[in-house]
């Protein structure tokens, strides 16, 4: 074999164990992010504390935003006393300002959401009618992409979960939205099952 070749399978080989790494990693992430669902939906029928239910979604929504490969996300809740939408966990560059941060529930991609009670993906927010800059221009945070889906929970919209900036600045694609519909699946239930009203005004 000719040191080309050599090199050149020296090259498949490397990216073959590579492939088989990312593989591994992928399998593995499956792997929390199905046992963590487990476990939120059996914490359904036993957590009735807000701060309890809040700390276990925080976890999930954080391997959620894993699984679709982003650092960013936020879980928000409508108050339907002054039909805004609460922002209550934010991870990523921007928790610090848009934690407790309302806006309209009738604003932006999150209102869209509410309306149609359906999941959407953007690729580019700036370019698209429905965004809207409030929670930007507040944080000085610049979005980019946006996967977002609503929470339903008794038949009923309860908030919107949104993915924000995927690493790459890829596009979120289908199998990413499945991940985000199936935990907002959960979580609406979970939201639902509570016996009393979140501390929106805390």
């Amino acid at each position: 074999m000719s040191p080309q070749s050599q090199q050149l399978l020296a090259a498949e080989i490397a990216q073959l164990k590579d492939e088989n790494r990312h593989l591994r990693d992928q399998i593995h992430r499956y792997g929390e992010f199905m046992a963590a669902l487990l476990e939120l939906d059996q914490a359904v029928s036993s957590v009735r504390r807000n701060d309890e239910l809040l700390r276990l979604l925080k976890r999930i929504l954080t391997d959620t935003l894993a699984m679709v490969d982003s650092r960013d996300g936020t879980l928000a809740l409508l108050d339907d006393e002054t039909a805004e939408l609460v922002f209550m966990i934010v991870i990523g560059e921007a928790a610090p300002t848009l934690r407790g941060f309302r806006m309209p529930s009738n604003e932006g991609i999150m209102g869209w959401v509410v309306a149609h009670q359906e999941p959407t993906r953007i690729e580019n927010a700036r370019s698209d009618d429905r965004f809207s800059l409030r929670a930007d221009q507040t944080t000085g945070f610049v979005t980019r992409s946006i996967l977002a889906a609503p929470l339903i929970g008794d038949d009923r919209v309860l908030g919107v979960v949104e993915m924000i900036n995927k690493r790459g600045d890829e596009p979120f694609d289908d199998l990413d939205q499945a991940l985000v519909s199936i935990f907002c699946r959960f979580a609406g239930q979970a939201l639902s099952g509570l016996d009393r009203a979140l501390p929106f005004g805390e």
